[in-house]
């Protein structure tokens, strides 16, 4: 009886080592899956080598890594959850609640891409992620019927940030949340801080097209005022900015057209997030990783 248990242990602890040596051997062979585009079978290979290991920096990026390469929309949010449970002291907590918010946007649950952008809004304080996360408040704020709450959000950024794009997006937000509130005074003043202090900015355009609106129908008309569709197009408007950063499908690897300035070259994708979370704090914007394929 005694032979037969030391061998069930000593079989067990073959395994056992056995299991520890695959991890590299699983790790190498999920990223070339990976780097061949094989995404389904590369998830599959992580998964194995995130039951295997045991120390809490790979099982970190291995986790972020199974979320940002998942393609099932609920087994995505469900692997950035985890992270937040598993790592809430991580470095790169602040790009998964923007990812996740990200998700959640794209999918119009706009309920829970707020709860999330509250939330980033919340430890992003001095970094990029504050103005982003307080924009994309403010316009969900106004999509929910909620203009005083955005208001709110939108002038504490105003103390904050500096970047010509953000302020114009401010003011401009400002001057939407003052129609709905149908505050045709207050709406038209923030336009005009937007056309005239920032007039080459994107929504300097849409400032005045507001302002044009409002002086043909009259400041004492009703009808100035957000409708539905109105807060749909408001949305519409800053999608583009969410899909630059994030892809549900990742069918493909291409960037939007124009014209881009290489900051780096990295083999290891833990390493190029490493870095944008570096230069953020520069408050350097627009900021995207590119996966390349090389000849080998």
């Amino acid at each position: 009886m005694t032979r037969f248990v030391f061998c069930i242990l000593f079989l067990f602890l073959c395994v056992f080592m056995h299991s520890q040596e695959g991890l590299p051997e699983l790790l190498k062979k999920a990223k070339k899956l990976e780097k061949q585009g094989q995404m389904n079978e590369s998830l599959s290979v992580y998964k194995q080598a995130l039951k295997l290991n045991e120390d809490a920096q790979t099982s970190e990026w291995i986790t972020l890594k199974l979320a940002r390469l998942s393609t099932d929309v609920e087994q995505k949010i469900a692997f950035y959850n985890q992270f937040i449970s598993d790592f809430p002291n991580s470095q790169f907590t602040k790009l998964v609640y923007y990812e996740i918010a990200a998700v959640h946007f794209l999918l119009k649950d706009y309920a829970k891409a707020l709860d999330s952008y509250k939330n980033l809004l919340e430890i992003s304080y001095g970094t990029s992620y504050f103005a982003v996360s307080g924009l994309y408040c403010a316009a969900l704020y106004l999509n929910l019927n909620e203009p005083d709450k955005a208001i709110e959000v939108l002038h504490i950024l105003l103390e904050e940030i500096s970047a010509d794009e953000e302020l114009s997006k401010s003011y401009f937000l400002i001057g939407k949340a003052y129609l709905m509130k149908n505050q045709t005074e207050n709406a038209t003043h923030n336009f005009s801080i937007c056309t005239g202090t920032f007039p080459q900015t994107l929504y300097a355009k849409k400032a005045a097209d507001e302002l044009k609106k409002i002086n043909q129908s009259g400041k004492e008309l009703k009808m100035v005022s957000i409708d539905k569709n109105d807060n749909d197009n408001l949305l519409s408007t800053i999608e583009a900015d969410i899909k630059s950063s994030i892809n549900l499908t990742k069918e493909n690897n291409m960037l939007p057209e124009g014209l881009y300035l290489q900051l780096g070259s990295y083999l290891e994708e833990k390493n190029a997030l490493l870095q944008i979370e570096q230069i953020k704090t520069e408050n350097i914007g627009e900021l995207h990783i590119y996966p390349k394929k090389t000849s080998s």
